[in-house]
């Protein structure tokens, strides 16, 4: 049977408290004994938000929701401002379409799309084509066979 240790003793050594036997018994025990090691995990939990508690200020929460506020506030934009984004954006799209840049993409599209369909056709004839002739070539021959057993057997038995 195991040998449980006390809420103090794993306090103990959890602040570096005890000698090096003793600490090296309680961590082979902790890897034994579920039970020690839920008491062990809920003490360090509890003295962790204790600690953490003290160094975070009480006005923490209320200064990240004013920021929070703040920040929220800055990016709202006014119709107006809308208004001249879209303008801008029609402007630049003008110029560039004026400039001749739309057609260079379009004709590159195009090109791309143009090797690809015949690229793709080329594939589907090698494929489609190609294995509907081998079987059709194929089952002519098997035909072929066939009949020239039927005629050799027809003359063998005569």
């Amino acid at each position: 049977m195991l040998k449980h240790f006390d809420e103090c003793q794993w306090k103990l050594y959890a602040e570096g408290g005890l000698d090096e036997e003793a600490a090296a018994e309680m961590e082979s025990h902790l890897l034994e004994c579920n039970d020690c090691l839920e008491i062990y995990l809920r003490m360090i939990e509890d003295n962790g938000m204790e600690s953490t508690e003290a160094m975070v200020s009480p006005q923490f929460t209320d200064n990240v929701m004013k920021k929070i506020q703040h920040e929220k506030k800055s990016y709202t934009f006014s119709k107006k401002q809308i208004f001249f984004y879209y303008v801008v954006a029609a402007c630049i799209t003008l110029f560039l379409t004026f400039n001749g840049a739309f057609d260079s993409l379009y004709s590159r599209f195009t090109e791309s799309s143009s090797q690809i369909a015949q690229s793709s056709g080329a594939i589907e004839k090698m494929f489609v084509n190609g294995w509907s002739e081998r079987l059709t070539n194929e089952a002519v021959i098997a035909m072929d066979r066939l009949k020239q057993k039927k005629t050799t057997s027809k003359t063998d038995k005569k």
